[in-house]
């Protein structure tokens, strides 16, 4: 399983408010269009602990791989939800990642110790 990550900043001309009922109401309904699209996951961002200029949200697109993700990149749905982006958002940075669940299953931690209990240098 893969998921492509993106970071989306919003348009300067909308509120988080807008921004956020933009993104879940009208441009979903162009994601959900996207083949072989497995979930999909929409974060937005509610506080700013660092005051470094962060995005406005984080989406995460679920393919059973890389190669269904490429097959996605050429369909309809995905070209439609691209053309719709500038609607809503400015910019965007995406990264395909594969995950790594560390803390759903506590116990699998209960052996881990940081660096190997080794000090770091």
């Amino acid at each position: 399983m893969v998921k492509l990550v993106l970071l989306l900043t919003r348009r300067a001309d909308l509120d988080a408010d807008k921004f956020f009922e933009y993104w879940r109401t009208v441009h979903a309904c162009y994601v959900a269009q996207i083949p072989e699209l497995l979930r999909y996951v929409i974060s937005v961002r509610t506080e700013d602990l660092s005051g470094e200029p962060m995005p406005d949200g984080m989406a995460e697109l679920w393919f059973d791989n890389v190669d269904a993700l490429r097959r996605a990149m050429q369909s309809e749905g995905w070209i439609a939800a691209r053309q719709d982006g500038p609607n809503f958002r400015t910019n965007s940075v995406s990264f395909v990642t594969e995950e790594h669940e560390l803390l759903g299953d506590i116990n699998a931690l209960g052996n881990l110790k940081p660096n190997n209990g080794k000090q770091l240098k």
